[in-house]
């Protein structure tokens, strides 16, 4: 540890660890120098001692700020550590070295889900250094954690490997898990696997509030803030309609015009409209459709429209379920249930009239503004008059040939609705 040379002065020098360095000159007594040469002997081990701590081994891995994929592949190839190990890596992430700190952080998150307990159980440690460092430790792991889940997901193509992420079962429930389903679910992973969690699988978040966070980040836009940078990813759009077709889900009228907004302008629209096969997200649409639990006059209303709008005859159920008056559906207004009768007509067939057939004793008026005036009719519209129109259609029957003289056709509803009006209640009869 230490070096003493005489020179031709009779001068004494100590050298500790290259650091200390003491002249000892010959006009001292003896035994001070002896005083002064043990002192310095013992400053440099202490030195000495001190470095080595600090100091990793050389045969040790050096800190290079490894990423949660870098950490992912260290933690494979390394031994689990045990609990002594961890505690002590957690206590190196306050010490007064740089080199110790940093290393014990890799090695923690080399870990991963081994040391994330230990971890969270010091992200309020009154030491600021292991308080900021497990913070970083336990978002790290978890990212890293939540990638490799989510790759092995994507990669088990078939199911075969039974693996599942939080919300996998609702949404196979709703739209199927075949090999596009996967797909589309590993995109909404991607970009809203922190929402996705807070509503299935750890619920010490409010997914509710995390929801409409989310809603409005879509919706209220930075100022300035570019078309192509601003638009909505499909795989968050598509996690919002995912969640507002859970039948236990809190779809007030606000999330309902969210909702509504976003199953119009791309990149839903887009989606929906594409002309290939399996379109999940046309499934996942026609499921929101059917599924959503709100059941108001308007959100019932948009819900229709979208019918028409993308031609989703798979959500006819609803059409059906509306015109027939089920026990949900008694307060929907004559306009609602008429609009009902008109999607059961242009994507229902002979198999749905008894659907429509309590329709027939509805004498409540069509709401048509102006119609007498415009028309010259004595009756305006009824819902029984369109109820009937449909029935003939859905039969192979000319309504024309029932008293249905004024008829128009419109290529969305079949009939234009202000145009089944009869002259009389005798034609009706």
């Amino acid at each position: 540890m230490a070096e003493v040379s005489s020179q031709a002065r009779g001068n004494c020098v100590v050298r500790a660890m290259g650091v200390v360095r003491l002249n000892l000159h010959p006009a001292g007594k003896p035994w001070a120098v002896l005083a002064r040469c043990a002192c310095a002997l013992f400053v440099g081990s202490a030195w000495a001692a001190t470095l080595a701590a600090q100091t990793p081994a050389p045969t040790d891995h050096q800190p290079d700020d490894a990423s949660a994929a870098d950490a992912a592949a260290l933690a494979d190839n390394l031994p689990p550590p045990s609990a002594e190990q961890i505690a002590q890596w957690i206590q190196q992430l306050g010490h007064n070295a740089y080199a110790v700190r940093q290393m014990a952080a890799e090695r923690l998150a080399a870990a991963g889900s081994a040391a994330r307990d230990d971890l969270t159980k010091v992200v309020d440690s009154p030491d600021p250094e292991i308080r900021a460092a497990a913070r970083r430790l336990v978002a790290l792991i978890d990212e890293s954690e939540a990638n490799r889940r989510l790759a092995e997901f994507a990669a088990d193509t078939d199911g075969r490997r039974g693996l599942a992420l939080p919300g996998w079962k609702e949404f196979g429930d709703l739209v199927g898990q075949d090999e596009a389903a996967r797909a589309l679910f590993v995109e909404m992973q991607r970009h809203e696997s922190v929402l996705l969690d807070a509503m299935f699988g750890n619920r010490s978040r409010d997914g509710g509030q995390l929801w409409d966070e989310r809603f409005s980040r879509i919706f209220n836009l930075p100022p300035g803030a570019r078309p192509q940078t601003a638009m909505p990813s499909l795989g968050s759009c598509a996690t919002m309609i995912f969640l507002g077709a859970l039948p236990q889900a809190d779809v007030n009228d606000m999330r309902m015009n969210f909702l509504a907004n976003l199953t119009r302008r791309p990149p839903l629209r887009e989606a929906i409209l594409a002309n290939h096969e399996p379109n999940t997200i046309r499934r996942l649409v026609s499921a929101w459709v059917l599924n959503c639990p709100n059941r108001s006059e308007t959100a019932l209303n948009e819900r229709l429209i979208l019918l028409f709008i993308y031609d989703l005859n798979e959500a006819l159920p609803l059409a059906t379920r509306i015109a027939h008056g089920g026990p949900e559906y008694l307060t929907a207004s004559p306009a609602l249930r008429a609009t009902a009768a008109l999607a059961v007509g242009r994507f229902g067939s002979k198999a749905d009239v008894d659907a429509l057939e309590p329709l027939l004793d509805d004498e409540t008026a069509y709401p048509v503004p102006n119609l007498n005036q415009v028309q010259g009719l004595i009756n305006p519209v009824q819902v029984r008059d369109v109820a009937l129109a449909i029935l003939l259609h859905l039969t192979g029957q000319e309504p024309k040939d029932y008293g249905f003289t004024r008829i128009k056709t419109n290529p969305q509803t079949v009939f234009d609705p202000t145009s089944l009006g009869l002259d009389n209640n005798d034609q009706r009869a």
